[in-house]
């Protein structure tokens, strides 16, 4: 569990550091570009994804998320789930 814990740590720590460009850099901007994830702009929300075989606890998550995203910038997301057959079943 150990070695799982700190592959995962070593694997996330780089993408937590790689855009950081100085300590007072804020994740929220209004600016569109090269190395930003755009949430909405123009009037339009990107799309939320998720798989139909996620967790109820992820689904959940996703739609609160899609709330938020509607309260904060008045621009509901589509949500949409991706229905996904499991093999074997």
């Amino acid at each position: 569990m150990k070695k799982l814990l700190l592959l995962f740590v070593s694997a996330i720590l780089p993408l937590l550091t790689a855009n950081a460009q100085s300590i007072n850099e804020s994740f929220i901007t209004t600016d569109v570009g090269k190395g930003k994830f755009t949430i909405s702009a123009d009037g339009k929300s990107a799309p939320l994804l998720i798989s139909s075989n996620e967790w109820p606890g992820v689904i959940r998550a996703f739609k609160d998320l899609q709330s938020d995203i509607g309260k904060t910038v008045s621009i509901i997301p589509n949500f949409i789930m991706i229905m996904f057959r499991m093999q074997g079943r």
